[in-house]
């Protein structure tokens, strides 16, 4: 469902990543995260998690799921120089996204928090991400012209 839809919002290749983030290949192949491409100015490091024990009150909890997943997110995504991002799903609610709040100017259908380690951090519906990455993957690609 994600590579589907990174597929026909970005225009480029999408597949899973090898070991679903666990290669070794991540420092220099930028193999990080659950989906990648081998498009060089795809700027994030997705990490999926379709599970049914979280929830968005959670957040303000250190303790929360959410957060530990999070973490694993931002780690591959230091290893990698890609911007960290979380999709983050259970049955009843639509793909929500993750993604360091720096750079997010758009706030309508945004929620805002920190993380245990005080970094801001938006969280949205996985659409609207998708306009937002496609802003930033073209800018990038404009960049390298």
């Amino acid at each position: 469902m994600l590579r589907d839809a990174l597929r026909e919002t970005i225009g480029v290749e999408f597949e899973k990543t090898p070991q679903s983030g666990g290669s070794h290949l991540k420092k220099g192949w930028k193999l990080a995260g659950d989906i990648s491409t081998p498009d060089p100015d795809w700027p994030f490091c997705t990490e999926m998690k379709w599970r049914e024990k979280w929830s968005l009150e959670g957040l303000w909890s250190k303790k929360c799921k959410l957060w530990e997943w999070w973490e694993q997110v931002r780690r591959d995504a230091e290893l990698t120089d890609l911007i960290p991002v979380l999709v983050f799903k259970r049955n009843g609610i639509k793909p929500l996204v993750m993604i360091v709040a720096e750079g997010v100017l758009e706030v309508d259908d945004v929620m805002f928090f920190a993380d245990p380690n005080g970094t801001p951090i938006a969280v949205m519906q996985l659409t609207k991400w998708l306009g937002i990455a496609k802003r930033a993957f073209d800018a990038r690609k404009e960049g390298t012209r």
